[in-house]
């Protein structure tokens, strides 16, 4: 039967509900619906068909709206999930869905493919749950990605040119994902600050077991106020009177000019791995060293050419990821990884998101130097890419599909994290160094990452 999730009063009174119109297999071979009332709450005899319109983005498609927004032109538009595929057992994956329609109720057919953009986030589910239209005309549209192996979901955000393109300025290719809590969470709905600042709200899983509100905030380019110091963070709020409980992330989606005070002795402005180094260390998200052993003279120096322990990898992931999950003082997931340990806390949280499970024999090995390999996996999990890579693949000689970190080593580079060696290989097996890492890190993380200026 139809079903309505979302509801909208327009500028002249009107009512606008939407939603799915359901079927003898619901969930499945569904359409989008929407209806415009009357403010005495008949239907809109003016609006499709008889104050009726029903959309549908394929054959045998399960599609469902979720949420709608007026733009200043009076232009509809929503967004929703769609299952674009025959059958029910089980249903195809879902992808966003976008329609934008005139204030007659036809598609707008000078909006992505005659009026329709579906949106593939490149999780096995990408569920949308709110829509905005920006003072630019931008379309946002958020909600959540998902992925079963290993099980992990995100929130979610695209952003939608006035033609019904990802906006290629907005995150990475028009896409943002964000991780908040370390089990799962996802947006349902969206609005604009006075700011024009972006603010998703939905929920997130919390290390205890229990479930959270959860909001994350992000800048837009045209945003007046950019933050100094652009960061993801996921921060548990303590529970009030009432058992509702939440945790805000606030996420960075351009680059910043602002200026940065860290330098390092060892690390000049034009060097290899200059600009990975201080995107990440003027977030904050790695540091240097100042001691005499590490750094001759007394100056603060990175050492870009060392080797990265286990322990270092799951810190530098866990904050560029925003993984701040308060962790129990008893929990203990490795034997040789105690609470008093530097990483404890760092090596717990990637536990927690699933990006770790340490060795067969329940040990973590903080010391040990990470390989290229290692770090190819790490990167790929916390940065969420799920990519389907073909069996038969191999960018690198040395890495055949057979390679344990075969996958995670074509995702990353996919996403263009690495690039190889210029003998086509990639050398899994090498330890991988301060300096390279920073590149892996900001490249997963900070696509469009630039340095903040020295002042």
């Amino acid at each position: 039967m139809p079903v309505a999730f979302a509801l909208l009063r327009q500028a002249d009174g009107k009512l606008l509900a939407a939603g799915a119109t359901g079927s003898t297999c619901f969930p499945c071979f569904s359409d989008f619906l929407l209806i415009r009332y009357l403010p005495d709450g008949t239907l809109d005899a003016g609006f499709g068909s008889t104050g009726v319109v029903t959309t549908t983005f394929g054959l045998n498609s399960d599609d469902s709206i979720a949420g709608l927004a007026v733009q200043p032109d009076g232009r509809i538009v929503v967004a929703g999930s769609v299952r674009n595929g025959a059958g029910c057992n089980p249903c195809p994956s879902a992808d966003f869905g976008v329609a934008r329609y005139l204030t007659n109720g036809t598609l707008d057919t000078s909006f992505g493919s005659g009026g329709r953009v579906m949106t593939d986030l490149a999780g096995a589910d990408d569920l949308a749950g709110g829509i905005i239209v920006q003072a630019d005309s931008k379309i946002v549209v958020a909600g959540s990605t998902f992925n079963y192996y290993p099980a992990v979901s995100r929130f979610a955000l695209a952003r939608y040119t006035v033609a019904g393109a990802l906006d290629p300025t907005f995150g990475t290719g028009g896409i943002q994902t964000t991780a908040v809590g370390p089990y799962g969470s996802g947006a349902a709905t969206v609005l604009l600050t006075a700011a024009d600042r972006i603010v998703a709200a939905g929920s997130a899983g919390l290390a205890d077991g229990s479930g959270a509100f959860a909001l994350v905030r992000y800048l837009s380019n045209n945003d007046p106020n950019p933050s100094p110091t652009p960061t993801q963070t996921s921060v548990p709020v303590s529970a009030t009177s009432t058992p509702v409980r939440t945790a805000t992330v606030t996420a960075t989606v351009v680059a910043t000019t602002t200026p940065c005070l860290v330098q390092f002795s060892d690390v000049p402005p034009g060097s290899t791995f200059a600009n990975f180094v201080y995107c990440l260390a003027c977030r904050g998200i790695v540091g240097g060293y100042t001691d005499a052993g590490h750094c001759p003279g007394g100056t603060s120096c990175f050492q870009p050419g060392s080797p990265v322990t286990r322990g270092q990898l799951a810190k530098f992931i866990a904050n560029a990821a925003g993984y701040t999950d308060a962790i129990p003082a008893t929990r203990r997931t490795f034997t040789d990884v105690l609470p008093s340990d530097t990483f404890w806390i760092y090596i717990e949280r990637v536990v927690a998101h699933g990006i770790v499970s340490g060795y067969s024999d329940g040990t973590y090995r903080a010391g040990n130097a990470v390989t290229r390999g290692q770090t190819a996996k790490f990167v790929s999990l916390a940065a969420g890419y799920s990519d389907v890579i073909p069996a038969g693949q191999q960018t690198f000689s040395d890495v055949p599909p057979s390679d344990v970190f075969w996958q995670s080593i074509e995702r990353v580079h996919a996403h263009g994290v690495v690039g190889g060696y210029s003998d086509g290989t990639y050398r899994a097996g090498n330890a991988v160094s301060r300096g390279q890492t920073a590149k892996f890190i900001a490249g997963g993380f900070f696509p469009t990452c630039q340095a903040a200026p020295k002042p």
